[in-house]
């Protein structure tokens, strides 16, 4: 348990030391807790070589999945953090601490649903964050209503991207 706390206070004081021109440019206002978890995932995804088109809408996805707080659980339970990682989706077999440290949660988003996948070359070749923040509520988020979530994160992504 320890190891683990150091590490996220580890990377907690490097996610203070990083510039983060993603986020440093979100014209929504935040609070200074979702501006921090935006940073991590700007951070993390930066780290996996993500181009900024698709940290931009993992941002405004994990915003309107979670309201950007890492703590936030849903469906009774069984989803949980930034992107709610569901114990029946890409959350599978993680703890609960697991899935509600950002780092983590995010690390999982990507190891589980992006690098690898052809879901990141999609969401990547899109030429405006609204496009790219419709592919990813599809491909990696996949609500139930697909089509009306992907369209309302789109006009949500103009305001913070605008």
């Amino acid at each position: 348990m320890i190891e683990i706390l150091s590490a996220i206070a580890i990377a907690a004081f490097a996610a203070t030391m990083q510039p983060t021109p993603i986020c440093d440019n979100i014209k929504k206002k935040l609070t200074s807790k979702q501006l921090a978890n935006a940073k991590t995932i700007e951070i993390v995804m930066r780290g996996f070589g993500i181009k900024p088109i698709a940290i931009k809408a993992a941002i405004v996805n994990a915003y309107c999945e979670s309201g950007l707080d890492a703590k936030a659980v849903g469906d009774s339970g069984h989803s949980g953090g930034l992107f709610q990682l569901s114990d029946f989706g890409a959350g599978q077999g993680m703890s609960n601490l697991s899935k509600l440290n950002p780092w983590v949660n995010t690390a999982t988003i990507v190891k589980r649903e992006l690098i690898g996948k052809s879901a990141l070359t999609v969401i990547q070749s899109n030429s405006t964050v609204e496009g790219a923040t419709k592919d990813f509520c599809i491909l990696v988020e996949r609500p139930k209503d697909k089509q009306g979530q992907a369209a309302h994160r789109a006009q949500i992504a103009s305001s913070f991207f605008a």
